[in-house]
């Protein structure tokens, strides 16, 4: 994964370089210096991170039918998460974990 792959993530997410650098757990200063010094290639965890992250938004765009939802339920506080947004849990893989069971059991009719 490039940092050119970040980048298009943050805006899938309507977020801030800034803000997706922090949910895959690299600084903000590593992902400009990166695409600064044309070095674009990220480590296997951030990489990883970074696929897990776009197939989970691509799972939510599929329940919700829009990205424009899709992004709206990623930034709302979330009952089934413990009012929190799913987002901001997106920052660990047990949390990726949790809003993919919580998409799921909507999916299947589940309360969530």
């Amino acid at each position: 994964v490039s940092v050119i792959d970040v980048v298009v993530l943050a805006t899938r997410f309507s977020v801030s370089n800034k803000e997706i650098a922090n949910v895959l757990g690299i600084s903000h200063r590593v992902l400009q210096k990166k695409s600064i010094e044309k070095t674009q290639k990220l480590d296997k965890n951030i990489s990883e991170r970074c696929i897990n992250l776009n197939n989970l938004f691509t799972l939510t765009v599929d329940y919700f039918g829009s990205e424009n939802s899709a992004v709206s339920w990623f930034h709302s506080e979330n009952i089934g998460l413990g009012l929190v947004t799913p987002f901001s849990l997106c920052e660990t893989f047990h949390g990726m974990n949790r809003v993919e069971s919580t998409i799921i059991k909507l999916k299947y009719g589940m309360t969530a």
